[in-house]
């Protein structure tokens, strides 16, 4: 089971939700709708945390993240199907990486044993913290990119609005 305590929740799931979605309308060249956007990290969240008490192997988890926020961008946001699969790929690609190059930092430049790091919430959510943040730091530069270059539209299943 990979059960995550409320404070991990709070901490590092909704904030994680948020970048998550922001990307998804970064990728996609959609404007952000406020509303849409909201609901869809409230709920996404809340799924990613109840899926966590399933007794599933740790990768499956990410297979059905990636599932869930598939379905969330169509039925929310109105995101057409096959582009929110590309997307969805896309977003767990670069997550993956920016884990990757923050576990590569860990264990080679800080020397640090990542299963003593990862026993407490509050140590698993610092330590993490640099991938998530290196995530979000692209996905903004992106959107900000595409914003100033007027690139975004209201895009909902293939019609601009």
């Amino acid at each position: 089971m990979l059960k995550v305590s409320l404070i991990e929740f709070f901490l590092r799931g909704i904030p994680e939700e948020f970048i998550f979605l922001l990307a998804a309308y970064a990728f996609t060249k959609n404007k952000i709708k406020l509303d849409k956007y909201l609901i869809s990290v409230l709920v996404q969240s809340l799924i990613v945390y109840l899926l966590r008490f399933l007794p599933i192997q740790s990768g499956v988890d990410s297979i059905l993240n990636l599932i869930t926020l598939i379905g969330v961008m169509v039925i929310i946001n109105k995101f057409e199907v096959v582009q929110s699969i590309k997307v969805s790929i896309i977003m767990m690609l670069c997550v993956f990486i920016c884990e990757g190059l923050n576990v590569l930092f860990l264990q080679l430049v800080l020397k640090k044993d990542l299963n003593s790091l990862f026993k407490s919430p509050i140590s698993k959510i610092i330590y993490s913290s640099p991938s998530l943040i290196l995530f979000a730091t692209i996905v903004i530069i992106y959107y900000i990119r595409l914003a100033k270059r007027k690139e975004l539209n209201y895009i909902s299943y293939g019609e601009v609005n």
